[in-house]
């Protein structure tokens, strides 16, 4: 097992919690206070990038660590992951074509005695077989409406762009006020 590397973390994370307390204690109801509180705001955009520049360096790091790790085993893996599945498909193919024939000689056995017959196939140790229902569409005109999910991508997309005069049945656009503060005022 690896060593787990410990890295001291930035002081910043300790002083962000009397930015919080301040951010928090600050009522905003004239325009004093509106600058009080975009002045914590733009401090606050200071010690996130500092805390930000500090980590970003060791995640690609670790990012990078992580992506070898993955790849690694992934050169191991894929070759096994492949010979499992043409494995389990020739196990497949051979009990489907099983059932066949036992399917065909109980339909001949009941055709000649006139009563019905089961025939129970042996079971391979160390091996089970389910059966999966799967579906492929095959005329989304005839799909009913409760399966069909909306595009937002496409929809988030025309909102933007149209902004208020988007007219789409069925949907409200609406907008909201998004505030941004930088690390510093304007100069």
């Amino acid at each position: 097992m690896g060593e787990l590397v410990v890295f001291q973390k930035p002081e910043e994370g300790a002083a962000s919690v009397g930015l919080i307390d301040e951010i928090r204690s600050i009522e905003v109801v004239d325009r004093s206070s509106c600058a009080m509180m975009a002045e914590a705001l733009r401090r606050i955009a200071a010690v996130k990038k500092k805390i930000t520049d500090w980590y970003t360096p060791r995640k690609a790091d670790a990012r990078r660590v992580w992506q070898q790790l993955v790849d690694d085993e992934k050169m191991f893996l894929d070759p096994l992951v492949e010979a499992e599945k043409v494995g389990k498909q020739s196990i497949a193919a051979f009990e489907l074509e099983e059932k066949r024939k036992a399917n065909e000689m109980a339909a001949r056995i009941a055709l000649e005695t006139g009563s019905s017959a089961v025939i129970v196939l042996p079971k391979t140790e160390g091996v089970s077989t389910t059966t999966l229902w799967r579906w492929r569409l095959t005329d989304v005109d005839l799909l009913p409406r409760e399966y069909m999910v909306p595009d937002e991508k496409l929809i988030n997309r025309i909102v933007r762009e149209r902004k208020d005069s988007t007219h789409i049945p069925g949907l409200e656009v609406y907008s909201e006020l998004s505030v941004s503060a930088t690390r510093k005022g304007r100069q």
